[in-house]
């Protein structure tokens, strides 16, 4: 079943290891339990309304139906038709722009990649690769908080 997630276009968030700083109140007022962790681990959220930060440094910020807070950026996981041969699949990578960060599996068709080009949107660029008939199957690889658990 595929996730429906919802790009909340009025935030950004920068990573911890961004050298941009929140120009006087950019700084996000959105509160949300999640963003709390991401911010307890460096994570900077923006108002895009009163910040805008050149593309590749924002990361859009996305919200699925429960409410589950994720980060967008430029990897993804995509799997090719069984039948693709490796020349054909490294045809596709280099007519999407797409390296591959490492292989996956015996064949070599499931991959994790990083994309060259900074897309808007993570979520739509996969929606997209999903279409051509060589992939099997695609997803973004979002950034996601996990709760702490006490442990008894």
């Amino acid at each position: 079943m595929k996730r429906h997630l919802q790009q909340l276009f009025n935030l950004q968030a920068l990573p911890p290891d961004s050298q941009i700083r929140p120009k006087e109140g950019a700084a996000t007022s959105y509160e949300h339990p999640e963003l709390k962790q991401f911010q307890d681990a460096g994570w900077v959220f923006l108002e895009s309304a009163h910040q805008s930060v050149p593309a590749g440094d924002a990361r859009p910020v996305y919200r699925d139906s429960s409410g589950h807070i994720s980060i967008g950026g430029n990897t993804l996981v995509l799997e090719f038709e069984k039948g693709a041969s490796l020349a054909d699949v490294d045809r596709f990578l280099a007519q999407h722009h797409l390296e591959v960060i490492r292989r996956i599996g015996k064949r070599k068709l499931s991959m994790l990649l990083r994309t060259m080009e900074q897309p808007a949107s993570i979520v739509d660029y996969c929606d997209r690769l999903q279409e051509c008939p060589e992939v099997r199957w695609c997803e973004a690889n979002l950034v996601e908080s996990i709760d702490q658990r006490s442990l008894k």
